[in-house]
């Protein structure tokens, strides 16, 4: 015998499963179609919606690399795991500790804005402090944390 919570259970599969299959006759359309990345920019952790980690840069051979220097460095506080940084727009974006987010520009290094989202000010315990940075995306015009 099929109590009611079962037989709710059992119709929503029999109304969810002919949903999600009729999906299937449809061309996938990949990742990378939408979102075309600039050459010059890696606004993913993996710089493209496939996650290739590879840049189409061709300034820098065997013949150059010797020749490469330090143009800026931007000092972190101790104790906090940075995320991957992003570049888009001339702009280098990362966040560290506790979503505390900064824009600095890609050329001077020098910050341009960051915001603090206020989570050590909100936290009701230290577990919640534990929880960590997971990290930023951006997506036309806007960085998300």
């Amino acid at each position: 015998m099929i109590s009611g919570i079962g037989r709710v259970a059992i119709g929503l599969a029999c109304l969810l499963v002919p949903l999600s299959l009729s999906s299937c006759n449809r061309p996938a359309h990949p990742v990378e179609e939408q979102t075309v990345v600039n050459p010059d920019e890696w606004p993913s952790w993996g710089r493209t919606g496939s996650e290739t980690h590879y840049s189409p840069l061709d300034e820098i051979d065997t013949g150059n690399v010797g020749k490469l220097k330090l143009a800026w460095h931007f000092d972190l506080e101790p104790g906090y795991t940075p995320s991957t940084p992003l570049m888009a727009e001339g702009k280098v974006f990362i966040t560290t500790g506790h979503s505390h987010i900064r824009a600095l520009d890609a050329v001077t290094g020098k910050p341009l804005w960051e915001y603090d989202g206020g989570t050590r000010d909100r936290a009701t315990s230290s577990l919640q402090l534990t929880w960590g940075n997971k990290g930023i995306a951006y997506d036309t015009g806007h960085v998300f944390w």
